[in-house]
């Protein structure tokens, strides 16, 4: 496994381990090395899962348009389908973690509570593919000053979001798409779900539907398609789209 390039601070570059590959296979990283911040780029992220149903959907339209993508995974159910996270891997996706059980209070749990919900999945995800997590999504977005820092000295990159289409509320494809291409013209990180929680008909047919129309919709407006790594290993793309990572975080090396 290739080695996960991230940004410090200043912008200079570190180097982790992690569940994903910052070239990409489909040399999205060397074409935003060679068209700096000029380039469009959309990273799409997907929450929640894996889900029996709906993963493996989404993956045979990703690997189908040669699209890869960042999974937010929760830990009780990649200890259901260890599988799919394999595969999200396999196929040249990014494994991030989205804590054990997705607590509603995640902001305010102890250090030693969040470190357990970080750990556990970190473990699940490294017994499902060898490789461990280095980026952190905290559930439903929501931060605190102490929960940044207990992350941080984790040594995991915060990843937020910029576009949230609010396909966990289950709208038509049709309204997906069309909140996601409210970002068309700029470039983005769009938050999607693959999984609902720890529900076992997570129903997420509409977000399966719109996926391929937004890949078409975004590639006909010349985007490259890119991982959260491969977004992250730019340094001409963070100076030129600093609003883009206002929804990231990443930690100071002496955290490491």
């Amino acid at each position: 496994m290739k080695l996960c390039r991230n940004i410090a601070a200043a912008v200079a570059l570190s180097i982790l381990p992690g569940a994903c590959d910052a070239s990409g296979a489909d040399s999205a990283g060397s074409r935003l090395q060679t068209m700096g911040g000029q380039h469009k780029v959309i990273a799409l992220t997907f929450d929640d899962g894996p889900s029996a149903r709906y993963t493996p959907q989404i993956l045979d339209i990703l690997e189908k348009n040669g699209v890869h993508a960042t999974f937010f995974v929760i830990g009780q159910n990649v200890v259901k389908f260890p599988n799919l996270v394999k595969r999200e891997i396999d196929d040249g996706n990014c494994v991030g973690n989205h804590t054990w059980s997705h607590p509603f209070n995640a902001p305010i749990e102890s250090k030693k509570q969040l470190r357990f919900q970080i750990s556990r999945t970190d473990s699940a995800v490294f017994g499902a593919s060898g490789v461990h997590t280095t980026l952190f999504r905290p559930p439903h977005g929501w931060l605190s000053p102490w929960m940044i820092d207990d992350v941080e000295s984790m040594g995991y990159t915060l990843v937020n979001w910029t576009v949230d289409p609010q396909d966990w509320r289950h709208p038509r494809a049709r309204v997906i798409l069309k909140r996601v291409e409210h970002a068309n013209g700029k470039s983005a990180i769009v938050l999607l779900h693959d999984g609902l929680n720890h529900s076992a008909d997570p129903r997420q047919e509409n977000t399966v539907a719109a996926l391929e129309e937004i890949i078409t919709d975004f590639k006909s407006n010349d985007y490259s398609f890119v991982t959260i790594p491969q977004l992250l290993s730019d340094p001409d793309f963070a100076k030129d789209y600093r609003q883009l990572f206002r929804a990231v975080k990443v930690p100071a090396k002496s955290s490491r």
